[in-house]
């Protein structure tokens, strides 16, 4: 027989070609746009994602990055939103994710916050401190803006 095929975990292999069972998971970020508070991290893989963290990052157009120029976080949200191996961003628990389940957070500080006149870019980045083994990094971050007339 010249061909053969092999079935393992779902994939069709050729003969001799090793199988692959491990099944991983691929996290990513999504952001309303333009952004309105809503964060949200799906799944993408086929393997179950243990708990993981999401950091937000807002930056001020034209603002030294070291300030980043956007609002402050009200006090009495900052234990909530704090980590210290992110002290610049604001981070989000995300529960562990089954493959293809989404988790949605509003940013609980968000209608509070006032916005000077300006244009606000918005990093999310999933599994920021890494500690997920995914199919892919390369689609851990994303990006909104807000604009304030």
């Amino acid at each position: 027989m010249a061909f053969a095929l092999i079935f393992a975990q779902g994939f069709a292999l050729s003969k001799g070609q090793a199988a692959h069972s491990e099944s991983l998971p691929d996290l990513v970020p999504i952001l309303s746009k333009p952004m309105n508070g809503e964060v949200t991290v799906k799944n993408l893989g086929t393997g179950e994602a243990g708990p993981s963290r999401l950091t937000l990052d807002c930056q001020k157009e034209g603002a030294a990055p070291e300030s980043g120029g956007c609002p402050d976080l009200p006090p009495e949200f900052a234990s909530a939103y704090f980590d210290p191996a992110f002290p610049m961003n604001a981070t989000i628990k995300v529960p562990a994710l089954a493959p293809g389940a989404t988790f949605k957070h509003t940013l609980a500080f968000w209608e509070l916050l006032h916005w000077p006149r300006g244009k606000y870019k918005f990093t999310a980045i999933a599994d920021a401190a890494h500690e997920i083994n995914e199919s892919r990094r390369s689609n851990n971050t994303a990006t909104s803006t807000l604009t304030i007339p």
